[in-house]
């Protein structure tokens, strides 16, 4: 259990009290914390009869808060802070019973137009929801051409389902048109499932920000736990472990129009139900994007590449890939510009290569190590593989000896390469077909 967080209001805000022991839910309640209402929506009822224009914290004593009453707030246009009165942070569980979400945002039919000048701004601290189920966006469903800000501060955020995006989280909104920001930290996201985003679907105009957070357990029946199209993304401090998809990519990085991020981070155990479901399979995909990797850790890959570049802009750096298991390569790019220095290869388990650079402008691979991987190709296997790359530059690497008869440090076929100063490389070779 975590510890007591620290509740900070704001000074102009309207402190409603909830406790789901309270039998209260009159248009009086929550305004005295000796007169709280009995749920969120009498809450929410109680301070839209004040007739107030100020931020709305709606202070939860810790208990369960359960069906329907605590289910489906629509948020729209709202300033809503969800926190604990008293108790351990994550004492306060709400209990969607997998026949609801708990909160929308979206677009009201009929009325005014929405306009960029809307905003809605929700913060959650301490609490805990889980068993969400939807369409799209079990926990959350954000549909609207508005601007939004998300925080989710020391919060658990599990086992939510849509049968279609977003088994957590979804996000659809107009390009060029709104801003949506969402802001994780120090929070459990775990055991989400959908079709596709197990964790989060989004589009467009989203910044993501996700730091000190916990990814596990996420099931994506088709493809993708994180589903990102355009946007931008910084990822520090998550630990992401044991998740699933049946195909395609844990992570898809699709048109990120900012240059974006994966730092301090740790993956392991994470799968694709079984090999060969798609042309490319990967861990992380970034396709139409600019992504830096920095000092990550990767281990027990299961079925998957781990990182593959499309039509990107992608930079690695000091990070670790361990004991990956993989039909294809580790690192695979296809039509992208690519820079690995610093980073360690080692007891992997691949068809041919480690890293693959295929039709590409440009791949440098610098001050890596390469040791006792494993190839299971029987037609000739490498370290490093380059086909049709027109600017290759291999330096300051060490091969060290890896398992099979026939393996080579660097194969090449229609590109042009440079090596230097690289040292162990045993059976270097250059193969041009």
């Amino acid at each position: 259990m975590l510890s007591a967080s620290t509740i900070y209001v704001a000074a102009q805000s309207t402190t409603i009290y909830i406790d789901a022991k309270s039998t209260n839910d009159s248009l009086s309640c929550g305004t005295d914390i000796t007169t709280p209402c009995n749920s969120l929506k009498s809450g929410i009822a109680a301070y839209n009869n004040l007739k107030v224009n100020t931020p709305l914290v709606l202070s939860m004593n810790q208990g369960n808060y359960g069906s329907p009453n605590n289910t489906d707030l629509n948020l729209y246009g709202m300033n809503v802070a969800f926190q604990q009165t008293t108790g351990a942070i994550q004492t306060t569980f709400i209990d969607l019973s997998q026949n609801s979400q708990f909160i929308t945002v979206v677009d009201p039919v009929g009325g005014a137009a929405p306009t960029v000048s809307t905003t809605t701004s929700i913060a959650m601290n301490g609490i805990y929801v889980a068993n969400g189920n939807a369409t799209n966006g079990g926990f959350i469903q954000i549909s609207t051409n508005t601007n939004v800000s998300l925080s989710i501060v020391n919060c658990e955020i599990k086992s939510h389902t849509a049968s279609q995006n977003g088994g957590a989280i979804y996000v659809q909104s107009e390009a060029n048109y709104n801003n949506v920001q969402i802001n994780i930290q120090q929070s459990q996201i775990g055991a989400n499932k959908a079709a596709i985003g197990a964790f989060i679907f989004t589009s467009n105009n989203t910044q993501l920000y996700i730091n000190g957070t916990s990814i596990f357990l996420n099931n994506a029946t088709s493809s993708s736990v994180i589903a990102l199209t355009g946007g931008n993304f910084t990822f520090n401090q998550i630990t992401y472990n044991g998740n699933n998809i049946l195909a395609g990519s844990h992570f898809v990085f699709n048109q990120v129009q900012a240059a974006s991020s994966v730092s301090q981070s740790t993956f392991n155990e994470n799968q694709m139900a079984t090999p060969n479901k798609g042309p490319i399979s990967s861990l992380l995909s970034a396709s139409f994007s600019v992504v830096t990797f920095n000092n990550n850790v990767f281990t027990n890959t299961l079925n998957l590449d781990v990182i593959y570049a499309n039509l990107s802009l992608v930079n690695i750096n000091y990070c670790n890939f361990t004991l990956g298991i993989s039909s294809e390569s580790i690192v695979h790019q296809d039509t992208s510009a690519l820079s690995i220095q610093n980073c360690l290869f080692s007891n992997n388990t691949v068809s041919q290569s480690v890293v693959y650079g295929y039709h590409s402008n440009q791949l440098e691979v610098s001050n890596c190590t390469f040791a006792n991987n494993t190839f299971s190709s029987s037609n000739g296997s490498y370290e490093i593989v380059v086909n049709q790359v027109q600017t290759v530059t291999i330096k300051n690497n060490n091969f060290e000896r890896s398992t099979s008869e026939s393996s080579a440090s660097i194969g090449c076929t229609s590109s042009a390469i440079t090596v230097m100063n690289n040292t162990n490389a045993l059976l270097f070779f250059i193969k041009i077909d």
